[in-house]
């Protein structure tokens, strides 16, 4: 798993014009392509990105993973919904 992204990269992000930043999405759909696997990407972004945190901030994913069991049934229903349109 990679690193927390540091504030130098959010920085940049920003600067570039990012609104949004994936931590693995694109890895994954180059294997799933390589191995001949059709793709269809949805994404929950989890967190915010800042370059000014607090001296105290906890980066310990937590909130992360908070953000993403939430969304858990609105996207279980989202993507029921698309899977009864094909």
């Amino acid at each position: 798993m990679r690193p927390p992204r540091s504030t130098a990269e959010y920085k940049y992000f920003r600067h570039i014009g990012g609104d949004a930043v994936g931590m693995s999405t694109i890895p994954e759909v180059i294997v799933a392509r390589h191995a001949g696997v059709p793709v269809f990407g949805i994404s929950v972004i989890t967190n915010e990105a800042h370059d000014d945190y607090a001296d105290d901030y906890v980066n310990d994913g937590q909130d992360v993973v908070d953000a993403a069991n939430a969304a858990a049934a609105k996207m279980t229903r989202l993507i029921g919904k698309m899977i009864e349109k094909l």
